[in-house]
């Protein structure tokens, strides 16, 4: 009789929100990640590493760890919906959700605190109670090597899940640090799967993603472009003006071209100024030629300037 493989899936959350994000804005599949997919995908991978038959793999319990905003920022982002909607689809999914309030300081850098221990703390407990027999670290991140290796001298198997992926633009970049790959029996690279010619095709891989008609299904965003950045758009802020230069078909981001010169700027669709009438629909208004208002900000991530609190200058409507 064939054994019975129990896994636990374990999402470094804003890691997967950025592969998503990718997916969606920077590949030619065009699409986000697909919890359920991905969870059938991991099931069949491990049953092949385990030599079982997939019926016989199981996923036991899984779950999401990502801070979140305060109520009041993640209202002034207009992020409430869209992290509530992305709850449900983690609920439909059966998977736990962790949510610790994300700090925001005065100079609106955010910090993320207890997601990595909440995470460590359940994974080695669900493996010393022995609940799950395989555990699945959705991570690339080299402070999950002490607890991979401590999951190890367990018995417990150790799957990485995980992306190697830049955007063309260099905004996105995810990398997988070698000693997390070294360090477990199943280095699993998804993104090379993603990509390879033959299994790129195959109905488990192409199921890793939503289909066209519920790209709505919103998974949030991992951008650092979702992110507040510096300046509350008050009055102690200096606005710039410049002109909308750029905005992709289907995307939810433009470039403006700044009237002191210099290099366009990034702006996403969450930086736009309300006015009104809803951040999407704003955003929605605005057009190629627009004159427009904005502070200038930093991507923490990447040091660039970009545009914030964007705003049309005698807006239609």
């Amino acid at each position: 009789m064939s054994r019975f493989i129990r896994i636990g899936v374990y999402y470094d959350g804003t890691y997967f929100a950025y592969a998503s994000d990718y997916y969606r804005y920077h590949h030619p599949r065009q699409s986000r990640l697909s919890i359920s997919g991905f969870h059938e995908y991991l099931r069949c991978e491990i049953a092949q590493r385990e030599d079982v038959d997939p019926n016989f793999c199981q996923i036991a319990e899984a779950q999401y760890y990502r801070g979140r905003f305060p109520a009041e920022e993640a209202s002034r982002q207009g992020r409430l919906l869209g992290e509530r909607k992305f709850e449900d689809a983690l609920n439909r999914a059966r998977v736990k959700t962790h949510f610790p309030v994300m700090y925001v300081h005065p100079g609106q850098q955010i910090e993320e605190r207890g997601v990595n221990t909440s995470l460590v703390i359940d994974a080695l407990e669900a493996a010393f109670l022995k609940r799950v027999d395989v555990v699945v670290l959705v991570t690339g991140d080299k402070d999950f090597v002490p607890l991979a290796d401590r999951l190890g001298s367990w018995g417990c198997r150790v799957m990485v899940a995980a992306w190697d992926v830049q955007s063309s633009d260099g905004q996105i970049v995810l990398r997988v640090a070698q000693d997390l790959l070294n360090v477990v029996p199943y280095p699993l690279l998804v993104s090379t799967d993603i990509d390879h010619r033959t299994r790129g095709s195959e109905p488990l891989v192409s199921n890793l993603f939503l289909s066209n008609s519920i790209q709505s299904d919103p998974e949030p965003s991992g951008d650092i472009y979702d992110q507040p950045m510096p300046g509350d758009g008050d009055a102690e802020e200096e606005y710039e003006t410049g002109v909308v230069v750029n905005l992709p078909p289907a995307r939810d981001y433009g470039f403006i071209a700044p009237d002191s010169g210099g290099e366009n700027l990034f702006f996403h669709a969450s930086w736009v100024i309300d006015d009104g009438l809803g951040t999407d629909d704003r955003f929605d208004y605005l057009n190629v030629g627009d004159p427009v208002s904005f502070i200038l900000g930093e991507n923490p991530k990447t040091g660039k300037p970009v545009a914030t609190h964007v705003s049309e200058i005698n807006p239609r409507g």
